[in-house]
């Protein structure tokens, strides 16, 4: 209750404190003797209630409560006192004391408004809904000109769900107001409780009846009509009302939804197109809308609609970042990487808060290659999200790709002390820290990573790869390399020929050259460019002495990028090199 509001009350409630006076006195004893001369008892009473409204104001509940009492002592009948003591404990949340004390105030004064409002509120916090309904039907009697009496004992009848009940309060409601959307949309709702949806549709007829001329209203018909899978009904409603407004975006939307409902995309698209050129429409309905294509983008037909929609979003919307956001995620999902980047781009311009986004820029820029970008964002990214473990992970291979061991380490180290319960991706930082130790050296770490990422995911595909060959390279368990590398090509990835390149040399390592041969010539094709993979093959051609072969093979790697020096050697000396 406001401070000025509650002073009022307290200077109101003050008469009740003065003790009424009868005399029978002469004119002369008036003269001698003030007829409102106050007893003692009477100027106590007086300044302790005051001081208890002062206390109270100033929200010193304890010192008013003690005031209040005082007033008690002495007039126990104080109604007021009762009143500002009920409304201290309802304040505390004291409920059963603040009831005590208003249910005592209003056996010596029922007529009080603010009593049976104060006893509602109270009724109302400890769940007796009906009881405040009761309260607020008295109040509804005792000043029919007030019909907020009404409207609250509907509210009351609804919390305590006796729909019935509220629906003759509104009716009441509405013989002193008329027909009011506000009236006729609660009865709708009520009905709708109910189980009784002619009623509700009534409700909207006879508040378009009221209305004819108010667009809006056709729509809540509508929308009724499509919740209740009354589709028919809903489409004819819609229809009344474009015909009434062929502009009416609102028209224009719901004839959208209704064909969307259907999936009937070809026939929703022409009103898509008007509602998403507006600005007036909002933008998180567009966006929803868009979402739906999500969905159906295999289809050339839907996927060119939503990619126009997207640029239509913009146009409406241009420094709205979730605009570029959906348009991101419609050519991410057409695979249109490189388009997507661009919006995720411009999405982060405007806002930079929605990690989400982030972390489609870090998945592309990894894709298409872009090394120094992905450094570059990912260093932001660590000072806006300090508690992101993918942050770090792909600010890890950004420095590895740098070939910045130790501060992909420190960075992929990070994330591991976050504990992410992603296992997937702790297992793939594990290894690619493995693939850092490996780099400098360091094997015993560069296999106890390895170790991890295997213990975390035994079907780590880049790690059992990755391990395998690194194993290989330095000729050591070279038993568990061929395990490890027979697993991946085997079950996990048969038809990767980088895959199958590992499996080859590990066979190769352990001198099965006609295995190695075997399984080598399954990754070799007309198109490969690896210079790694075409040089193993050669030197696998080479230990199965077809050395004409091998040279050809030493020739297409050098001539895709290999190592100039060691392949020209193997190739003018025609034997491998030592």
């Amino acid at each position: 209750m406001h401070k000025l509001q509650l002073y009022l009350l307290c200077v109101v409630a003050l008469s009740s404190c003065k003790v009424k006076q009868t005399s029978t006195s002469t004119n002369k004893d008036k003269d001698l003797f003030p007829t409102h001369v106050k007893s003692v008892s009477d100027v106590k009473q007086e300044q302790y209630f005051i001081e208890g409204c002062r206390r109270k104001i100033s929200g010193n509940f304890n010192a008013s409560v003690a005031q209040f009492n005082e007033v008690l002592t002495i007039n126990p009948q104080n109604d007021a006192a009762l009143y500002n003591l009920a409304m201290i404990y309802l304040d505390k949340r004291e409920y059963e004391k603040a009831l005590q004390y208003i249910i005592s105030a209003l056996k010596l004064n029922n007529s009080n408004k603010w009593y049976k409002v104060a006893a509602a509120d109270i009724y109302e916090a400890t769940g007796r809904y009906s009881d405040a309904a009761g309260l607020m039907q008295s109040l509804a009697k005792q000043y029919p000109n007030e019909p907020d009496y009404l409207s609250d004992e509907a509210y009351f009848y609804i919390k305590s769900l006796q729909y019935e009940k509220a629906i003759a309060v509104f009716n009441q409601l509405e013989k002193i107001t008329g027909l009011t959307e506000e009236i006729a949309t609660a009865r709708k709702n009520l009905w709708l409780n109910l189980n009784k949806p002619e009623k509700a549709i009534a409700e909207l007829n006879s508040l378009i009846q009221a209305y004819p001329n108010e667009p809006s209203y056709y729509g809540m018909l509508a929308d009724l009509y499509t919740t209740l899978n009354m589709n028919e009904r809903a489409l004819q409603t819609v229809q009344k009302l474009a015909a009434m407004d062929s502009t009416n975006l609102k028209a224009q939307s719901m004839m959208a939804d209704y064909y969307l409902n259907q999936q009937d995309y070809d026939h929703a698209f022409p009103y898509l197109k008007n509602v998403f050129r507006s600005s007036e429409i909002t933008i998180d309905y567009k966006v929803k809308t868009l979402f739906t294509y999500l969905n159906v983008l295999q289809q050339i037909k839907r996927r060119n609609e939503a990619i126009l929609l997207g640029s239509l979003l913009i146009a409406a919307h241009p420094n709205e970042a979730k605009a570029y956001a959906i348009n991101g995620d419609i050519l991410f999902q057409s695979g249109e990487d490189a388009e997507a980047l661009d919006m995720y781009y411009k999405t982060l311009r405007i806002d930079k808060s929605r990690f989400i986004v982030w972390q489609q820029v870090f998945l592309l820029q990894t894709r298409l290659g872009l090394k120094s970008d992905l450094l570059s964002y990912t260093e932001e990214a660590k000072e806006l999200f300090p508690y992101q473990p993918l942050v770090f992970y792909y600010n890890g291979l950004a420095w590895l790709d740098k070939k910045e061991y130790n501060k992909a380490i420190s960075s992929l180290e990070t994330m591991i002390r976050f504990d992410s319960e992603d296992t997937g991706l702790r297992s793939q930082a594990e290894a690619t820290l493995g693939d850092c130790y490996n780099a400098i050296q360091d094997y015993t770490m560069a296999d106890h990573h390895y170790d991890n990422a295997l213990e975390i995911d035994p079907n780590n595909v880049y790690a059992l790869n990755n391990y395998a060959y690194n194993l290989a390279l330095r000729g050591v368990k070279l038993d568990k390399a061929e395990q490890m590398a027979s697993k991946v090509v085997m079950q996990l990835a048969q038809s990767n020929p980088n895959y199958i390149d590992t499996y080859a040399w590990v066979l190769y390592k352990q001198k099965k050259y006609s295995a190695a041969l075997s399984w080598m010539e399954k990754a070799i094709t007309p198109s490969t460019k690896s210079p790694s993979v075409l040089e193993h093959y050669g030197d696998i051609l080479f230990q199965s002495g077809r050395i004409d072969d091998a040279i050809k093979f030493w020739q297409r790697a050098l001539d895709n990028g290999g190592d100039k020096q060691l392949l020209q050697k193997k190739i003018n000396e025609r034997k491998l090199a030592d």
